[in-house]
């Protein structure tokens, strides 16, 4: 069982979390509140499903600083 589990705040934007799945290679986190209780769980499907209704790419590309 993982000791260190990674986790997210309720306070988290969609594009922060995207970008924490995708830098630790994981499909989906608990969520927990500020007093560190669990109180949901999110995954990619809920991402996916939360750019369908919206319409727009919540996993945008990051900017290349370098470029003009």
């Amino acid at each position: 069982m993982t000791k260190n589990v990674l986790t997210i705040t309720q306070t988290t934007s969609l594009p922060e979390l995207c970008k924490f799945l995708t830098d630790n290679h994981i499909s989906g986190a608990p969520v927990v509140n500020h007093e560190g209780e669990l109180i949901g769980v999110v995954s990619v499907t809920d991402l996916v499903k939360a750019s369908k209704e919206w319409s727009v790419p919540i996993c945008a590309p990051e900017k290349d600083e370098n470029s003009s």
